[in-house]
């Protein structure tokens, strides 16, 4: 074979390969510590940037954003996938994981009830019908985004109206259809809001839900000292239950205003916050948590508006290349890891 069809060969060889096999991202590999974004799909590109690039300058290994599942596919056959590889592209960039929430019920799968109009909200009509589109995603994603959480606090009807059964067979029916589609890939199961979710979540593990999860996913927020009784209170809910997997805290955050300061150990603003997140973390990781995500920018109202440890125009509706201010918490946030790293 002469050299110049051999480099010919060759070339298309590489191509063939660039074709067949998932782009890795060469992310950092799997530590404690990531960030609960806060991201959504239709968020302007430089703000999605803006955010991507200000977790991993800090150290995190992960990110968790909304992926919109309507967005996708605004219909049974039509796939709009802009959205989806826009996080693809960044993942690469950053060398950071994701995390993908898989958010909303697409109107032509919604089984509501009489009368809804966020039908987003709704359960499915057709639990298969919608883990083939999951499927779907987690194929195109394969090797970039490995971890997918199926909805977010379902315990809460503000974000679904479907009864423990319905999540449960959502749940099953996804997690087998992501697994499918990446072998490697981790199912969350929803995060759920607070301890007293557990009665929900039990009915959920009942109807068959509990076996479908490789990770179970919590939110924690509350004084430090309340941290290791909480999740230790949290793996013993899941032992009995048989879910033997990692526990993950997808949210974790702390006000910097002192009007919602409710810790005694931590008031005076934005110091106190960084101080109560230095405390915090570690508790959470001694307490049995695997991985923490910390709040990473203000938004909401209340006692959530000023979470993040990220402040400035990052605050909803998201703006184009945000005025991103980095609060003491920022750097307390990366000091718990640096900490870690050299211990």
């Amino acid at each position: 074979m002469s050299i110049h069809r051999s480099c010919g060969w060759l070339a298309a060889a590489c191509v063939l390969l660039c074709i067949c096999t998932p782009a890795l991202a060469a992310v950092r590999a799997d530590s404690p510590y990531g960030v609960h974004s806060m991201v959504y799909a239709n968020a302007p590109s430089s703000f999605k940037d803006a955010m991507f690039r200000e977790a991993a300058a800090l150290g995190a290994s992960s990110v968790r954003v909304d992926v919109s599942v309507g967005a996708i596919a605004p219909s049974g056959t039509e796939r709009r996938w802009g959205s989806l590889d826009e996080y693809l592209a960044l993942a690469r960039r950053y060398r950071i994981q994701v995390v993908g929430v898989l958010l909303g019920t697409p109107w032509w799968l919604a089984k509501c009830p009489p009368g809804t109009l966020e039908y987003y909200k709704c359960p499915v009509a057709d639990s298969r019908a919608y883990a083939r589109l999951l499927g779907e995603i987690a194929a195109r994603s394969r090797g970039v985004i490995d971890d997918w959480e199926i909805r977010n606090e379902p315990d809460g009807d503000w974000a679904y109206l479907g009864t423990a059964k319905d999540y449960a067979r959502e749940l099953r029916d996804a997690a087998a259809a992501i697994h499918e589609a990446n072998p490697r890939a981790r199912v969350l199961m929803g995060g759920v809001m607070t301890l007293d979710s557990r009665l929900w979540l039990g009915a959920v593990f009942k109807a068959g839900g509990a076996a479908s999860i490789d990770v179970a996913n919590v939110h924690v927020r509350g004084p430090v000292a309340s941290l290791g009784r909480i999740m230790r209170r949290w793996r013993a809910f899941f032992d009995r239950h048989g879910v033997d997997g990692p526990i993950w805290v997808t949210e974790h955050g702390y006000p910097s205003d002192p009007l919602y300061q409710s810790d005694r150990g931590f008031r005076g603003g934005e110091r106190a916050q960084a101080a109560y997140l230095a405390r915090s973390i570690p508790a959470l990781l001694r307490g049995g948590a695997a991985r923490v995500f910390v709040t990473e920018r203000d938004n909401l109202a209340g006692s959530f508006a000023s979470e993040g440890f990220l402040g400035g125009t990052v605050a909803d509706p998201p703006v184009a290349d945000p005025a991103v201010r980095r609060k003491p918490a920022a750097e307390a946030y990366r000091e718990v890891i640096r900490y870690s790293r050299s211990s």
